[in-house]
């Protein structure tokens, strides 16, 4: 029997419904319902899912998530899931998936365009070398950094870290090396032209965003929920504070610092470990990041709150 399917593509939520024998019925598209909601994930291994199990999946890696994207159907424009770009000079460059393009800001042109014949999936972050040449992606799932030309978008290193069985969580540039941490705990150290430089067991915490820089020296976030501070250059540990937080960044500043969360406050320390002073949060984050005097972060259900930093912490 042939049959005609109608379906309703809404910005939050989809639903469908088939006709046969000249009688509609509401197609069950759902777990308990007969509409989904109209999201979709882009999974590390490559993987689309959409409606509820893109919703679940996106609440723990909201990054790799895209909703309301029904306003832009017949628009040419790509819509990026899943990186963090890097604005190196007058370039923005995406990763999305197997695809890396840069583009000029001023004009919004495309410069270049690649993809890596589907050998390599980058995810999380693309970070940029002090010098602007190159930049560093991750493919999480094979512990391998994958450096590409800024210039030209052309491959210019790839680096297969130690303990292969292990995932990289999370990634940044601390000066003239790019800082990562595996989900088995330990921290490497690699040269922005490649080169293993570190290898440190330091039990650090895969599970949340791990890696801050501060200035020439990292901060790493730990199982325990403290945070150690280390020398990436040499290896030797700077400080560790015990407080267990829930987020952290860097604190603005002419010296390095750290902007600490915890469940009742936010906290300010130097590099030595030494607390600068403390002020109530206004809610318990889960993301932070800084920007001249203010502190923008974010909690668990989405709520965002931007914060003045004190004087002192400046």
């Amino acid at each position: 029997m042939t049959y005609s399917l109608g379906i309703d593509l809404g910005t939050t939520y989809t639903a469908a419904a088939v006709v046969r024998g000249g009688r509609a019925e509401i197609a069950t598209l759902g777990y308990r319902a007969t509409s989904v909601p109209t999201v979709v994930v882009l999974t590390e291994d490559g993987a689309v899912v959409v409606g509820e199990a893109a919703e679940r999946r996106g609440a723990a890696a909201p990054d790799r998530l895209a909703r309301e994207f029904k306003r832009r159907v017949g628009d040419p424009t790509r819509v990026y899931v899943s990186g963090v770009p890097a604005v190196v000079g007058d370039l923005l460059i995406m990763g999305s998936g197997f695809d890396l393009t840069a583009i000029r800001l001023p004009d919004g042109s495309v410069a270049w365009q690649t993809d890596l014949d589907l050998e390599y999936l980058l995810d999380g972050e693309l970070v940029a070398s002090p010098a602007g040449d190159v930049v560093v992606g991750s493919v999480s799932t094979d512990n391998l950094l994958v450096a590409l030309r800024v210039d030209s978008g052309a491959e210019a290193w790839t680096a297969e870290l130690p303990r292969r069985a292990a995932s990289l969580a999370d990634m940044a540039a601390v000066g003239d090396v790019v800082v990562t941490s595996g989900d088995d705990g330990y921290v490497d150290v690699v040269g922005f032209h490649g080169g293993l430089r570190q290898s440190l067991d330091i039990m650090a915490d895969w599970a949340f965003p791990a890696v801050t820089a501060l200035g020439t020296d990292a901060a790493v976030r730990l199982e325990s929920g403290g945070l150690y501070l280390f020398d990436p250059a040499t290896g030797d540990e700077r400080a560790r504070i015990a407080d267990r937080s829930t987020a952290h960044a860097r604190l603005p500043g002419d010296q390095p610092g750290l902007l600490m969360a915890t469940h009742d406050s936010l906290r300010a320390y130097g590099v030595d470990g030494r607390e600068l002073w403390r002020s109530e949060a206004p809610f318990l984050p889960y993301q932070m990041a800084t920007s001249g005097d203010v502190a923008v972060m974010t909690d668990v259900d989405g709520l965002v709150a931007a914060y003045r930093l004190p004087a002192s912490g400046r």
